[in-house]
């Protein structure tokens, strides 16, 4: 697995993208604003935004890879058989 990603978090590529994730940061705190809210929601796609511009995926379709990112989510915890039925009968 280490192998796969390896190219992608190299010193440079991470270095490079130290400003746009300090942006992204800044973004999801101002989100929140000055009257509170929550900032765990304002930062739930702060990795998925920092993936995808780490692969060059364009911010409209970042909304496209979170969604994914939800849909498989389950596959990596332990799943109810509702959510095994639902990935195994295919669409509804």
């Amino acid at each position: 697995m280490r192998s796969l990603v390896s190219r992608a978090f190299t010193p440079r590529s991470v270095e490079a993208l130290r400003a746009t994730a300090a942006d992204v940061a800044a973004e999801a705190v101002a989100s929140v604003g000055p009257g509170g809210g929550d900032l765990v929601a304002a930062y739930s796609s702060l990795a998925t935004r920092l993936i995808c511009r780490l692969r060059g995926v364009p911010d409209s379709d970042v909304g496209v890879f979170t969604q994914w990112a939800d849909d498989l989510s389950p596959v990596f915890f332990v799943m109810t058989p509702e959510q095994i039925s639902g990935a195994t009968d295919g669409p509804r």
